[in-house]
């Protein structure tokens, strides 16, 4: 199983919305990216959104998981994090576009630019 940051942009409790100075994020185990997403999409989908679209744009593999556990989980979340904040060392990173929805794989730096 691999690790994933899996980002939803803004936060709902800030009259900005999606262009709050905060994202909405979880820690998550999947096989793939999809499968994260949808374990974020379900928690985020959970929380108020009256102000923010409760799905993914942005995530991040981090790693992997070496447990024995086979089953995807939130392994934390939501928390708030920081726009701007930089992920040094990883690599693989995706940004979301809607219509039509797909994901395309950009440098950590760009990520929010998308």
């Amino acid at each position: 199983m691999k690790l994933f940051i899996v980002t939803q942009w803004g936060d709902n409790n800030d009259a900005d919305g999606p262009n709050a100075k905060h994202n909405t994020a979880a820690l998550v185990r999947a096989a793939d990216r999809d499968e994260a997403v949808r374990c974020a999409e379900e928690l985020f989908g959970s929380l108020p959104h009256s102000r923010v679209l409760p799905k993914a744009g942005h995530v991040i593999e981090i790693g992997i998981d070496r447990g024995t556990c086979e089953r995807s989980a939130i392994l934390l979340g939501p928390v708030l994090v920081r726009q701007g904040i930089e992920f040094g060392g990883y690599t693989t990173s995706w940004v979301r576009h809607y219509g039509p929805e797909e994901w395309t794989e950009v440098a950590i730096a760009d990520a929010r630019e998308e």
